[in-house]
């Protein structure tokens, strides 16, 4: 990532072969292009692509932040709250267990919430709540899935309208093929 924004700011050359080099001369002309030029280049399909970098980067870094205050575990919770119930404070588990604000600590309330009652009942509370915070973990990865499926479709689309782009301007240019003609598409063709 901060590979492609380095990218962005410092300008990128790029040599074009001069017409001296079909004869066997090895000059080259040097042009500077910056990766935000090449970007506004691309014709209008880089508007969605750019809008599905923006989403997919979004819901990346929520999912990031979400995953790591839910999943970070206490070492000492578990110990912690053996010890209060082995003491008979059960209010005292259960604020642990609700201070702590991690999946552990859920599941755990719930099978501190279920005391008293047949060993079954705490086994299902545990089961409904481990299902639950997998369903909460889980939530909004799907976006990302579906971004990751359009993105790609989105960029053939600008591939096959810059090679059309291509042929119509060779073919708008009455048979007279010249490598401004075919770069025109390419731009938008390769990105």
């Amino acid at each position: 990532m901060i590979g492609f924004i380095l990218q962005a700011v410092t300008p990128m050359a790029t040599t074009v072969a001069d017409s001296t080099a079909l004869s066997g001369a090895t000059a080259a002309a040097t042009q500077e292009m910056s990766m935000i030029s090449m970007l506004f280049k691309g014709g209008f399909m880089m508007v969605p692509l750019m809008v599905c970098l923006a989403v997919a980067l979004f819901f990346i870094v929520e999912r990031f932040l979400f995953y790591n205050k839910r999943s970070s575990i206490n070492e000492n919770l578990v110990r912690d709250v053996l010890d209060k119930l082995y003491t008979g404070n059960i209010q005292g588990a259960d604020a642990l267990c609700l201070a702590d604000k991690s999946a552990l600590g859920n599941v755990l309330q719930a099978g501190v919430g279920q005391l008293g009652k047949p060993i079954d009942h705490i086994e299902k509370a545990l089961d409904i709540q481990s299902n639950i915070e997998i369903n909460e973990m889980e939530k909004r990865s799907s976006y990302i899935s579906l971004i990751s499926g359009i993105a790609p479709r989105l960029g053939f689309i600008g591939t096959i309208l810059g090679v059309i782009k291509i042929f119509y301007n060779i073919a708008a240019s009455g048979g007279n093929i010249s490598i401004d003609t075919i770069a025109a598409g390419l731009y938008q063709k390769n990105f």
